[in-house]
């Protein structure tokens, strides 16, 4: 709650204005000044350190008082207003009688919370003047100001163990094929020496007295619980009927540092939008109603450079008949044009920077262009963005249900059933879907990467479902590594496994 200025004394403005001279905090106005001037005054002040408008005392600090207290009245608080984000709620104003003549105080508090704008100007207190602000000062006070600089916060509570292992081993994989791709540094994990020393580099931990302490950052990339140390750090998921946010259909909350939020969130949408197919022979092509590397890349951006700083707010998707919107709060940077907007002004400069480390967001910007791409690809429109002042939303708009001419939502397509050795299995629904596409096929091979991409799921969950199947016996395996290729075995009572097949199923 604001809390409300104590009203000044007569007394008080007499003592101000016999200074006769205007101040850091304190500052004179005729009532004859224009709304714009005022206006400009207010985030002044707001973005400073805070102030008082004394209006009714000229430059040299007489009091001349004011005649239309009503009309004054209006002006300030339409200028308050057009304040961005809006001042009116925050000051503290009334008129006080001065020896018989009106002055009009108001209070303006200093304000950490944003950095605030008139008419798409930014000005700031220093001294006696009101100075503009732009270029990197205004990026480095949105920074601080809008909670940017929270990334960077240590929370002395926690320790190493509450870095998740796996994570770091994760992250240490995706630095050393992204140096291999790029041509900077080697194709290993020796290079990048300790990982403690890695992580106090990335800005992940720090050492505080002999301790290693994570960061804010350290524990959204890399955490074992992070919503137990950031609990606003969850992702709201919605499935709405028709294309209102009216009757839910489906809820989730996605928890778990942000590449397992990443994972839920995929797999909430491919279990709430549709999937066509099509044909071709003995051969089925699905076609989802999104391409699964824009919708991953939004959400990816989206925790990538939300602001974490305030606990109210959450990033949501939100899913439609005809589209998904991916909500991040914060907005943009001040002074990036949305018409503008590439996605380059990073709020949390260290996450980003760790998640680009393990592939789950790009490095230099480029996450927001090969969205486009993607979409461009399978002609569907490019992602709409809107903004105010709290939030970015990406929409998404998919293709209709069902794709002319082709095969609508294998899920639903009526099939023979699979033999009875298979359905004592108690199998996942993808996993039945990738046999009978097998057994379709006549043989044939399917690698860990297409299996993941079809059935929209993190490459551990591809991997688990595919040993699983071959622990079970239905699948075999060929090759190592990015050879790797699973195929079906013969399940009848007494048989021998069929020898590898050469043909593949899917073409990559």
């Amino acid at each position: 709650m604001q809390q409300r200025a104590i009203p000044l004394t007569a007394d008080e403005i007499k003592r101000m204005a016999a200074v006769g001279k205007e101040s850091q905090t304190v500052e004179f106005k005729q009532q004859g000044e224009n709304q714009t001037d005022i206006g400009e005054l207010l985030i002044s002040f707001a973005n400073a350190e805070g102030g008082i408008i004394l209006v009714g005392v000229d430059d040299k600090g007489r009091i001349v008082g004011c005649t239309d207290q009503s009309g004054l009245k209006k002006k300030l608080i339409a200028a308050a207003r057009m304040c961005r984000p809006p001042l009116e709620l925050l000051m503290d104003y009334y008129f006080v009688d001065v020896d018989g003549k009106e002055v009009l105080a108001v209070h303006v508090p200093a304000r950490h919370d944003s950095v605030y704008s008139y008419s798409n100007r930014f000005r700031i207190r220093r001294g006696d003047r009101n100075e503009y602000i732009d270029g990197i000062e205004l990026t480095q006070m949105a920074r601080a100001r809008g909670g940017n600089d929270f990334e960077q916060t240590v929370l002395p509570e926690l320790s190493l163990d509450d870095i998740d292992p796996l994570a770091i081993e994760a992250l240490k994989q995706g630095r050393a094929k992204l140096g291999g791709l790029n041509g900077v540094g080697g194709t290993d994990t020796a290079s990048l020496g300790d990982d403690i020393d890695m992580l106090i580099r990335l800005g992940a931990v720090v050492s505080e007295r002999g301790k290693i302490v994570p960061t804010v950052a350290g524990v959204l990339a890399l955490g074992r619980d992070t919503q137990a140390a950031v609990p606003q750090a969850v992702v709201l998921l919605a499935r709405y009927e028709g294309k209102s946010a009216t009757r839910i259909l489906d809820r989730q909350f996605a928890i778990g540092n942000v590449p397992q939020q990443v994972d839920s969130v995929m797999a909430f949408v491919a279990r709430n939008t549709t999937t066509a197919a099509k044909v071709v022979g003995l051969y089925r092509e699905d076609i989802p109603q999104y391409p699964v590397e824009a919708i991953r890349e939004a959400v990816a951006n989206a925790l990538s450079h939300r602001s974490y700083y305030d606990p109210a707010y959450r990033v949501q998707v939100n899913i439609f008949t005809d589209r998904i919107e991916v909500v991040s709060p914060g907005g943009v940077l001040p002074g990036v044009e949305l018409r503008d907007f590439r996605g380059y002004a990073r709020r949390n400069p260290n996450l980003a920077f760790i998640l680009s480390w393990m592939r789950v967001v790009e490095s230099w910007g480029t996450g927001l262009a090969r969205m486009r791409d993607e979409m461009a690809k399978v002609g569907l429109p490019d992602p709409a963005f809107t903004t105010n002042d709290f939030s970015v939303t990406v929409t998404l708009y998919g293709r209709n249900a069902q794709v002319p001419g082709q095969i609508v939502d294998p899920q639903a397509v009526t099939r023979p059933p699979l033999p009875p050795h298979y359905d004592a299995l108690k199998l996942k629904a993808r996993q039945a879907d990738l046999i009978y596409s097998l057994l379709q096929s006549g043989g044939g091979t399917i690698s860990p990467r297409i299996y993941r991409d079809r059935y929209s799921i993190s490459e551990q969950q591809a991997n688990e479902d595919l040993v699983m199947l071959m622990n079970m016996g239905v699948l075999g395996r060929t090759g190592k590594a990015r050879a790797t290729r699973y195929f079906l075995l013969e399940q009848e009572t007494g048989s021998e496994p069929t020898r590898e097949p050469t043909n593949e199923l899917d073409i990559e």
